[in-house]
């Protein structure tokens, strides 16, 4: 439960809580494969003497600066003189994002983080001094590099040698490059702008390419200098030719304008993020004239059947999501499993096949966003993830209706919280494998762990489930912590096999009555604590006694409804390691190790009271020795309460002792399972229970 509060019995734990790679010089962002923020530049304005607007280019790059872009793209015309002096024009102003910088205006960035284009004032003098001076990736004249979420690819629209037109040797390496590309974003810089509504010139048909059907997100460019936001045929095209040189202003505005700026200098700011991008447009008074967020293009699965994952052409765009904060998306009816041949990162996957979906595979996806948190989503069928999964972010699981199947691997050794909402249920079969201090919120819905979320000494994960939702444990649990809400269930799935192992159990008490349920069934329980003197046996107690509810076992607390089912014989029996006498102390308890700071509960006889699954003399023995008619309310299971769990040690204790005298169960650590022996007190015991009853008889004369 967020936002109130909980009784913990045992240990005091929160349970709830809601490169960038070059085919050349290696870039590190501030995050590799998180968000990332970039500047473009275009038609940059010559600061060599003469040029007649240095101090303009002088100021655009001081209200750059202040943004603090991790790296700058350009558009073109870097060296807007007739000259050849890069270190001028650019060295001069952005030397610190220049990798391998040979100039002389003070340090260079240990790795490049500046990529230009090449503009038609770059050939003016040749492009030797261009290539001499920046060192980029591949051929250097068009490249691609990845930075966070987004793949960058840089063309030329010059005098290329692999040629201009949308079938050259250059356009082959973008339409192949952009298809194995796997970032949630596809960017594409040049010079030339293929559509413009500028007075200066018109746009370029011959780089009309098919950006959009490659896998283009967005189409960067210069030449013309305005700045411009147009959508043609779907793709969104920007215009940013405004570094210092001459503004041109605009014509009639041509279809799919959307915004024209020709008023003054400026350059683009962009965000870019795993699930939308923010585009901002700053001009020389550093005011930002435009902001405009794009959210990124839903990938979707086009395949009828199934098939590989990791097959571009498999998706509606063309490409497979794989890479921090991508989304997946399955909405077709499949017909087979869809299989992931190779690793895959996401930040989002939706499943909302009708009829349902399985991945499959071993490579297996790993969770991770530069957001609040990745998402796992199902909705409208019966789904299934048997790859495995990695958690690098916390991670919403949201299971809409019908189920959600987790039998892959489930890696959280990082200690990500995971949060299970929606009406659903999710089912986790698979291994898992959770760092300290992981927390696992049930929000909504079921959830059934049918593995082991620990190991013996390894208890890291934490559950918490709030109200009207249900935990159903299906086999034996190691737990750090298990907490329960007002009205949250939780469930030991009934089999005689299983037993929750934990350091802090918590059960929501209001008005000192317990308004959550834990139903152990036929089961065990160990509640390991770290304090002496902070024992939870009282607590447990409390709780039992109300689970019990006059033999009904129905009503919040700590329940059996196995044992509703035989209340005069059967119940929930508890005790404190330490407390019990030295040869019945346990070392192992329902086959886990135990230490003496441990509360013990088991589904048991009626009488059992050192828990060892049978009632004999040693039982008899504790109880009478205890034997206070009922004069005393405190007492536990392991002093004698063994009927009533109403804290008294009375004639319904030894009625209940007595019937179930001889029984035992067979082997096993489950619940009884033996028949009633009918076996009949020895001489010694039965004198045992007479001095109990002469006990009772001179007490009453007494009264």
């Amino acid at each position: 439960m967020c936002g109130g509060h909980i009784g913990f019995a045992g240990r005091a734990i929160a349970a709830c809580a809601a490169v960038l790679a070059l085919g050349g010089p290696a870039f590190q962002g501030p995050e590799a494969q998180g968000s990332v923020r970039f500047a473009v530049i275009g038609d940059i304005g010559g600061s060599v003497p003469g040029e007649p607007r240095p101090a303009i280019v002088a100021e655009l790059v001081n209200r750059l600066k202040v943004w603090n872009p991790d790296f700058i793209v350009t558009v073109g015309d870097n060296n807007h003189t007739a000259g050849s002096d890069y270190d001028a024009n650019v060295g001069q102003h952005f030397h610190e994002y220049i990798g391998n910088y040979q100039g002389t205006y003070g340090a260079g960035s240990p790795t490049n983080r500046f990529f230009p284009a090449l503009g038609n004032h770059d050939y003016s003098a040749g492009i030797t001094a261009y290539l001499n001076y920046f060192t980029l990736p591949g051929n250097e004249r068009y490249y691609d590099f990845t930075a966070g979420a987004a793949h960058f690819f840089i063309i030329n629209s010059q005098s290329e040698p692999d040629g201009t037109t949308g079938t050259s040797p250059q356009a082959q390496w973008l339409q192949g490059a952009m298809s194995q590309s796997t970032a949630p974003w596809n960017f594409v810089f040049l010079h030339n702008s293929p559509y413009t509504s500028s007075a200066r010139y018109p746009g370029t048909t011959g780089m009309r390419w098919s950006y959009r059907a490659w896998g283009a997100d967005n189409v960067f460019s210069g030449h013309v200098h305005v700045y411009e936001r147009l959508l043609v045929d779907g793709l969104r095209y920007f215009v940013a030719g405004v570094f210092g040189e001459t503004v041109s202003g605009f014509n009639t505005p041509v279809p799919g304008s959307e915004f024209r700026y020709g008023n003054d200098y400026g350059f683009m700011v962009v965000d870019v993020g795993g699930t939308s991008t923010t585009f901002r447009f700053v001009n020389l008074a550093g005011a930002v004239v435009e902001a405009y967020t794009q959210s990124v293009a839903p990938n979707e699965w086009a395949s009828a059947g199934g098939g590989s994952y990791n097959l571009a052409g498999n998706w509606t765009l063309g490409r497979c999501p794989s890479a921090p904060d991508a989304v997946a998306e399955f909405r077709r009816s499949l017909t087979g499993p869809v299989t992931v041949d190779s690793p895959v990162i996401l930040g989002a996957l939706n499943l909302q096949s009708p009829g349902g979906s399985v991945l499959s595979g071993g490579a297996g996806i790993r969770l991770e966003t530069t957001g609040p948190a990745a998402v796992i989503a199902a909705q409208g069928g019966n789904h299934e993830i048997a790859t495995p999964l990695q958690m690098t972010a916390d991670t919403g699981i949201s299971v809409l209706d019908n189920a959600l199947t987790l039998s892959g691997a489930l890696d959280d050794s990082r200690g990500k919280s995971l949060t299970k909402s929606g009406a659903g249920t999710l089912i986790v079969t698979g291994p898992q494998d959770y760092g300290p201090g992981t927390v696992f919120d049930i929000l909504d819905g079921t959830v059934f762990l049918n593995s082991d979320a620990g190991a013996a000494a390894v208890l890291n994960l934490a559950v918490s489930v709030t109200s009207a939702s249900t935990a159903n444990l299906g086999t034996t649990q190691h737990l750090a912590a298990l907490a329960l809400a007002g009205g949250a269930k939780a469930n030991l799935v009934a089999g005689h096999d299983k037993v929750l192992v934990t350091t802090a159990l918590g059960i929501v008490v209001v008005g000192g009555v317990p308004t959550s349920r834990l139903d152990l069934a036929d089961n065990a329980m160990i509640v390991d604590y770290d304090d002496p003197a902070a024992s939870p046996l009282q607590d447990i107690r409390r709780w039992i006694a109300s689970g019990y509810n006059g033999k009904q076992w129905d009503a919040s607390g700590i329940v059996s409804t196995t044992a509703a089912g035989n209340p005069f014989t059967v119940g929930l029996g508890y005790a404190q390691n330490d407390l019990l006498s030295p040869k019945d102390r346990y070392s192992v308890f329902a086959g886990q190790d135990v230490d003496l700071t441990t509360v013990l509960v088991k589904y048991t006889y009626l009488g059992d009271v050192n828990l060892d699954g049978k009632v004999d003399d040693n039982d008899v023995t504790i109880l009478v020795l205890n034997y206070d008619r009922g004069s005393v309310s405190t007492h536990t299971w392991l002093e004698g309460d063994v009927s009533r769990y109403d804290g008294k040690i009375d004639d319904n204790d030894v009625t209940a002792l007595v019937l179930n005298y001889g029984s035992g169960w067979k082997a096993g650590m489950g619940g009884p399972l033996g028949e009633m022996s009918g076996a009949v007190p020895e001489p010694a015991t039965l004198a045992l229970l007479a001095l109990g009853g002469l006990g009772i008889l001179v007490r009453r004369k007494r009264n």
